[in-house]
């Protein structure tokens, strides 16, 4: 209950939480994306994989997050769930990672378990279901609780997290591999994510009316304010949500653009370095830290403009600029090229992490957030999934991405045109 005789605090407790959201965030991306970008090299010629091989544990990873998504979204809108949550899964996912150094090592015999089933069980099964829980969800679901009135702009600012994954983990995870060598890469990632997101977790709060208090500190006039009904925003329940076609119009939309992300991040790097660019590891890394610069300040721009326009155009544009960045980068050859591609490529794709999230707030309200993304996001996790073995399993045959990478702009543009078809639910049955 909020009680007015509770004082407006100096400090609002929801900047904590923005911060959580922003650690946390980058090591989901930072992790299954751009760490594996490194690290699937030397790992497949260590073990004599193929890179769809390789690409099937990603596959396991999102697939086993998209099963377990309905059952932790509820969870994420209890009172103490996503910091219970949190603080098991980071310990969890820093273990499996840990973990990952005796693959093959002579510990566990390769004729009793095979090393890709090992890595599979390790990366693919027991990290995708920590994955979910170890903060990646903060940002989507917790935090546009604490925030109504500059929610765009706080989840501009919380997003900096994901474009961070691409500007840190690779030149690390890089250093790491080349003077100690893969194994010590994963157990430095996993100490990282057990020493850093564990204690974050224990600062999670659910939502400001768990503190005895208001999103956005707004002053408390009365023994108990309805905010939803204040802020004239209207909060749909699961069942409602799913009940419009507006869920599940953009649930399939945003379900094709995980086809069009994971595999595609994964990969792009190693597109560079091979031939007919055949750019340098250094200079193929200059590209990612163009990108992700120009992604991170993408993110509070297209936020603040949410503030402002309505969410549903933004996305729409950004996403059809994906799709062009993606075809200007089959044409690059040269330096310049590789610069111009990482500042288009972060302006626009930036737009769609900041956006997703606000345009499903927008349309659903914030009290039920948690149990609507819990069915909301596996679609996105499921095609996620399949991305990288797609994009692998064409490498493989045709020993080229560009085909994957045409398929992934198309995907993008198609979901973009959903979007733009797509209209405001009506209100439930409930406030009718």
């Amino acid at each position: 209950m909020i009680n007015k005789s509770n004082p407006k605090p100096r400090f609002y407790y929801g900047w904590v939480i923005v911060i959580v959201a922003i650690v946390a965030g980058a090591f989901a991306p930072g992790i299954s994306i751009w760490s594996t970008g490194i690290l699937l090299p030397p790992m497949v010629d260590n073990f004599d994989w193929s890179r769809s091989e390789f690409m099937m544990a990603l596959t396991i990873r999102w697939l086993t997050s998209a099963a377990i998504a309905p059952w932790i979204g509820p969870i994420l809108d209890q009172p103490n769930g996503p910091r219970r949550l949190m603080s098991i899964s980071a310990s969890a996912l820093g273990l499996s990672m840990i973990g990952l150094y005796f693959i093959d090592d002579g510990l566990i015999p390769v004729d009793l378990i095979d090393s890709r089933v090992q890595f599979y069980l390790l990366f693919g099964i027991i990290g995708g279901a920590a994955q979910m829980g170890a903060g990646m969800t903060i940002g989507q679901t917790v935090l546009p609780k604490w925030f109504i009135k500059r929610r765009g702009r706080v989840l501009g600012i919380a997003a900096i997290g994901s474009a961070v994954g691409p500007f840190v983990f690779p030149p690390v995870v890089n250093l790491i591999v080349e003077n100690l060598g893969f194994r010590w890469a994963w157990v430095a990632l996993g100490a990282a994510t057990i020493v850093i997101l564990l204690p974050l977790s224990f600062l999670v709060r659910t939502q400001p009316e768990d503190m005895g208090l208001l999103p956005d500190n707004e002053e408390i006039a009365g023994e108990e304010e309805n905010v939803e009904n204040k802020d004239g925003e209207i909060s749909f329940t699961r069942k409602e949500a799913m009940r419009t076609p507006t869920f599940w119009v953009l649930m399939l939309a945003f379900g094709m653009v995980g086809l069009g992300l994971s595999g595609y991040h994964t990969n792009w790097q190693a597109f560079l370095t091979e031939p007919p660019i055949s750019f340098a590891a250094q200079t193929a890394a200059l590209g990612v830290s163009f990108y992700a610069i120009f992604s991170m300040s993408a993110r509070v721009i297209w936020g603040s403009l949410g503030d402002k326009f309505h969410p549903k155009k933004l996305i729409v544009i950004g996403m059809f600029g994906t799709s062009a960045s993606i075809l200007f980068m089959l044409t690059i050859d040269s330096v310049s090229d590789l610069l111009i591609f990482g500042i288009f490529h972060g302006l626009t794709i930036g737009s769609f992490f900041i956006l997703e999230p606000l345009l499903i707030a927008r349309y659903f309200g914030r009290k039920h957030l948690g149990a609507i993304f819990g069915i909301f996001r596996p679609a996105m996790m499921i095609t996620g999934s399949l991305s990288p073995l797609m994009v692998g399993i064409l490498y493989d045959s045709r020993g080229s991405y560009t085909l994957a990478f045409i398929i992934v702009a198309c995907v993008w543009a198609i979901a973009a045109s959903m979007v733009f078809l797509v209209s405001s639910p009506k209100p439930p049955q409930s406030v009718n």
